[in-house]
């Protein structure tokens, strides 16, 4: 019974000194899920340059993805689908 709490201890260290290393691997990379078409996009630079492809062509002004309404966010992908 012991050597749960030691071995509990040595994992937690481990993950502790393992995190950084694993999240600076995924550092710029977010998944978005597209619910209305049941499908995952990578959120980087590629989708930024798209999206804002969307905004001038449908003359809006700049906001974050993640700051629009579900309303908003479908019609995006919905663009997104069709381009």
């Amino acid at each position: 019974m012991r050597r749960i709490p030691h071995l509990l201890g040595t994992v937690f260290l481990g993950v502790a000194l393992l995190a950084p290393v694993i999240m600076t691997g995924c550092e710029g990379r977010v998944t978005v899920y597209d619910r209305w078409h049941g499908d995952r996009h990578h959120w980087d630079d590629r989708e930024e340059v798209v999206y804002r492809g969307y905004l001038t062509e449908n003359h809006r002004e700049y906001r974050e993805y993640k700051r629009l309404n579900r309303d908003q966010q479908k019609e995006y992908w919905n663009w997104r689908h069709n381009h």
